[in-house]
């Protein structure tokens, strides 16, 4: 009886620390994301039905990052192009025709031919007139544009957009760019030319020019923290229960001792022997435990904090000489 109690205690601390810790490391299943992505299909899907179109190509747009399907692309095309988004539109039926050629789905792929070539004649297009700087980066809305394509005519939806241009050692150029709407570009037939003149030199000091603080990294402690505190709990719980057993195994080994010694080591004496050893292995396991769930939450909590920099990093690891074993934590800060 004595043995199954203090394996079981053992064997409870066991699953408690590691329960913890796979609780934060366990991925969401990937069945979720794909009821979430059909979730959100079935409201884009009536919400276009049912005329509201900007919410519809949300809900499209999160479903199509959630579970990439062609059929989503298709729908999320059909809701740009009644949104006005030609040139979203546009990219989207074409990407869906190539997407559906390689897949052999030839209703699908002339149908994204279809739109796309209906979207062709009336795409708002810009002309970007670009000084000769070296490693300049080029973004609209955000979006970087590749050099390959800065010399050719920029596909971009009717309205209001901000061009970035910049440079190290340079200061940055921002122009805010009022596309043409789908009328003004088809019976102009032209591209809306954007010139951007030459970047002015940054007077910054030395080491510094052209370079942008780099955020703070981020991280989402509460989480980590939380399972830091539950694996701290449950060490200083496995502390306790390993001096309660180690304590009974010296109280058994005390009494297996006195009875072998009064009595001789007969069948009794054996069992109470063994009863002894296996608490005070059960006493070391209970330790090492403790130690390996202590070391787990002290990295959750440092790896939580928010901070910039390295990041300290722990490890625990095994140490075992000649006459002793145990677990150490080593790191980095």
């Amino acid at each position: 009886m004595t043995t199954r109690r203090t394996w079981f205690a053992a064997g409870s601390l066991c699953a408690l620390a590691f329960s913890a810790a796979s609780a934060h490391a366990a991925p969401p299943a990937a069945d979720d994301s794909e009821a979430r992505a059909d979730a959100l299909f079935r409201e884009g899907t009536e919400k276009l039905d049912a005329g509201h179109v900007d919410e519809a190509c949300q809900a499209l747009g999160q479903s199509l990052r959630l579970d990439p399907k062609l059929g989503t692309l298709l729908n999320l095309g059909l809701c740009h192009e009644k949104e006005g988004k030609g040139a979203t539109a546009w990219a989207e039926f074409t990407d869906a025709a190539a997407w559906a050629a390689d897949a052999g789905q030839t209703d699908r792929r002339d149908f994204a031919h279809e739109h796309a070539t209906a979207l062709e004649h009336a795409l708002v297009r810009v002309q970007l007139r670009l000084p000769a700087t070296e490693r300049m980066r080029v973004e609209i809305d955000g979006d970087a544009v590749p050099e390959s394509r800065r010399a050719l005519p920029l596909f971009v939806d009717p309205g209001h957009h901000v061009l970035k241009v910049t440079a190290p050692a340079k200061k940055g150029f921002v122009a805010q760019v009022e596309a043409a709407s789908e009328a003004g570009a088809r019976h102009g037939g032209t591209a809306q030319v954007v010139t951007v003149p030459d970047l002015v030199d940054d007077p910054a000091p030395s080491g510094a020019a052209g370079t942008e603080a780099l955020p703070t990294p981020i991280r989402d402690g509460n989480t980590g923290r939380l399972v830091a505190l539950s694996l701290g709990a449950a060490s200083i719980v496995g502390f306790g229960v390993g001096v309660v057993l180690g304590a009974e195994s010296l109280s058994d080994l005390g009494t297996a001792s006195a009875h072998c010694s009064a009595n001789g080591c007969d069948a009794e004496g054996l069992a109470a022997h063994d009863e002894a050893k296996s608490a005070e292995i059960a006493s070391l396991v209970t330790f090492g435990v403790s130690m390996l769930a202590l070391g787990t939450g002290a990295w959750l909590w440092v790896s939580a904090r928010p901070k910039a920099g390295p990041v300290a990093s722990l490890h625990v690891v095994p140490v075992v000489d000649a006459r002793r074993g145990g677990l150490a934590v080593v790191g980095t800060w």
